[in-house]
């Protein structure tokens, strides 16, 4: 039976506020989330699947066999499976991260001219003092 208690308890165990699961389920944060956190009332799939998207655990946290709380720290470390919005910030870091590195090649080989450009120009210096 779906728990509306778990939600609320999934909420302050992660540090997070109610209006910014709204905002992520509804696109409004003043909406209220009281009609998902009460007993009775039954959230369609797709707002289950986006809470347990947002609060990062498996839909089936948010069934119980009785009203009593389950433990939130085992919910909590049963991962869900990463969401495809996830993967795809993933790969948006990954790409993110392959390009720094590119940078960070080109400024290390652009340092290295610079050295090799200082090193010249100290050596004909050196020598047009000498004579």
């Amino acid at each position: 039976m779906y728990n509306g208690k778990v939600v609320k308890a999934l909420l302050a165990a992660k540090g997070l506020k109610g209006t910014q699961l709204s905002n992520y389920l509804f696109g409004d944060p003043r909406r209220s989330l009281t009609p998902l956190c009460n007993e009775g009332v039954n959230p369609g799939v797709n707002v289950l699947e986006k809470m347990a998207q947002f609060l990062e655990v498996s839909t089936d946290a948010f069934f119980t066999p009785t009203e009593e709380l389950p433990d939130i720290n085992e919910l909590l470390t049963k991962q869900a499976a990463p969401s495809p919005e996830k993967l795809e910030q993933l790969d948006n870091v990954d790409e993110l991260l392959r390009l720094k590195d590119e940078q960070i090649h080109l400024l290390e080989d652009r340092i290295k001219a610079l050295e090799s450009l200082n090193d010249t120009y100290r050596r004909e210096r050196e020598l047009a003092t000498k004579k």
